[in-house]
């Protein structure tokens, strides 16, 4: 057997697998090496079966920096085993970010980015053995020096694949990548751009049809109610409810995702019509808001672009058109007070009896982002216990 492509594949990496291995697929690259997926704990073993049947194996991860930790450990695991004409590839948020430290730990390849265009480049030149070192977008080592290779072209959303035919895989349909928002704390403008680009109306029905098996299809944007908007903040009604209506009327039978995490909806997009019209038509009875805080001054110091009135007037809006809400709050922004927590916890006490409920983090600086240096404010102990007590109720989910 030729090249092998050992992808450890877990379920927050999912997507990019799909889309990763879709590029091949589209680029006429999948017949000429073989797919294998495997697991992070199955990982070493893996490589070894299929090291014994490959003449070359590409090892494949996709890096969030939550997982960082352990990958690393499970990178310098691996390394023993390998051997020398097989490389390791890393992608991904943190790989982005911490190309430098992802080689240290033991990868021999980092994809910066997004890689719909650099990855079937640099599989093309292995296979054919050409000069992998020359594709867009990688960080390498040469003879001990650390070389970047140019950023590829971004690529048009309607080229994405979200599938892949052998082995079967189907991913979430992704409608929007960038975000032209630039909040401190996160990745998603650093890995994506800051220039919103949407896959057309057309490309989304020629898609639907591959997602029949699994009955459903989940929308991907970092904004659902952003799809195909003009300017920012003014939703773009018409295009978002004829899209839904579209795909209703060519499968019926296929339940629609629209507007739950990790698409949420930004509260400044929320408006009474758009809730109204989509209601009959997703299949979702709830939608996730980023709210993040109660705090106009939290918000303004980290960038949100929007107002807590906003978040309170989306709340109102959705739950008076008949849908639930899930709400993702954040505590520990640098610069939060007692006084701006007791804030959120208002937001909080107003909605939890409607039956709103909370997804709730503690800030934790992200590698690439303006916060990243920021030390987390620790949770004062009224908001503690006021997060236990909700706990307890079910009304509130995550981890603080």
């Amino acid at each position: 057997m030729g090249v092998l492509l050992l992808f450890a594949r877990e379920k927050n990496c999912h997507n990019s697998i799909v889309t990763l291995l879709g590029a091949l697929e589209r680029e006429g690259l999948a017949g000429q090496c073989a797919v294998r997926l495997t697991s992070h704990a199955r990982l070493i073993e893996d490589y070894a079966e299929a090291a014994a049947s490959a003449d070359r194996v590409l090892v494949g991860l996709s890096m969030a920096t939550a997982d960082a930790p352990r990958l690393v450990a499970l990178l310098r695991d691996l390394r023993p085993h390998l051997r020398p004409n097989d490389l390791v590839l890393a992608g991904g948020p943190h790989s982005t970010a911490e190309d430098e430290a992802v080689l240290a730990a033991g990868a021999d390849v980092v994809f910066r980015g997004e890689a719909d265009r650099s990855f079937p480049q640099f599989v093309q030149a292995v296979v054919t053995g050409g000069n992998w070192r020359d594709c867009p977008g990688l960080t390498f080592r040469n003879a001990g020096q650390i070389v970047r290779t140019p950023p590829p072209e971004p690529v048009a959303l309607d080229e994405v694949r979200s599938r892949f035919q052998s082995p079967r895989l189907i991913g979430s349909l992704e409608i929007t990548r960038g975000c032209p928002y630039g909040c401190g704390f996160c990745q998603t403008p650093r890995l994506w751009g800051r220039t919103p680009r949407h896959r057309s109306l057309e490309s989304i029905l020629d898609e639907l049809p591959h997602y029949r098996h699994s009955g459903y299809v989940r929308f991907l944007s970092p904004n659902a109610f952003g799809w195909q908007a003009r300017r920012p903040a003014e939703p773009n009604v018409r295009a978002i409810v004829e899209m839904l209506e579209a795909a209703r009327a060519r499968h019926p039978m296929l339940l629609l995702v629209f507007g739950l995490f990790p698409s949420e909806v930004r509260p400044d997009y929320v408006r009474r019509e758009l809730v109204r019209e989509i209601r009959p038509l997703v299949a979702n009875r709830y939608l996730a808001v980023g709210a993040q805080s109660g705090s106009d001054r939290v918000l303004h110091n980290v960038g949100r672009g929007h107002t807590a009135a906003d978040a309170f007037r989306a709340v109102e809006t959705i739950l008076a058109e008949g849908m639930g809400v899930l709400v993702d709050v954040l505590f520990g922004l640098p610069g939060e007070t007692p006084a701006d927590a007791a804030l959120t916890r208002r937001f909080m006490e107003r909605f939890a009896p409607s039956g709103v409920r909370f997804r709730v983090h503690v800030f934790t600086p992200l590698p690439g982002t303006p916060l990243a240096a920021a030390e987390p404010n620790a949770l004062d102990g009224e908001t503690r216990a006021f997060l236990d007590e909700m706990g307890r109720r079910g009304v509130v989910e995550g981890a603080w």
